[in-house]
């Protein structure tokens, strides 16, 4: 196979899968409300802390994309093209490193929002 996706990290899908339930939870919990409440705001920084964990066990483990020079030459990809699997691999640890900047600034509004903004209210 070309392009083999790695599904082997038995605890990660774990993570994967805890973190999609929570997300959707989250989300119905939310519809049903119309509104956000601190505990769901809670439930939103143990999410995206989950999220964080998940992505950085991606990020330092193996390469998900499992592209070989051997098997672009196997399906008739010149020799010459050997620096694309790496290309390749670093795209997706880059995309990682991305989501993890992305969770992460997502969690640190949630927190401002939590200790610094409700505070500010308390004091008036």
């Amino acid at each position: 196979m070309l392009l083999k996706i790695i599904f082997n990290y038995s605890q990660l899908d774990f993570g994967v899968k805890v973190n999609w339930f929570t997300t959707i939870t989250l989300d119905i919990i939310l519809v049903r409300q119309g509104k956000w409440q601190p505990w769901t705001r809670w439930f939103a920084v143990a999410k995206a802390a989950l999220a964080i964990l998940v992505l950085l066990v991606m990020l330092s483990g193996d390469p998900i994309a499992q592209l070989t020079a051997e098997g672009l030459a196997r399906v008739g990809w010149p020799q010459s093209v050997t620096i694309l699997p790496q290309l390749i691999n670093l795209n997706v640890k880059g995309l990682l490193g991305l989501f993890i900047i992305l969770e992460g600034i997502d969690l640190v509004k949630t927190l401002y929002h939590l200790l610094v903004k409700k505070q500010s209210v308390i004091k008036l």
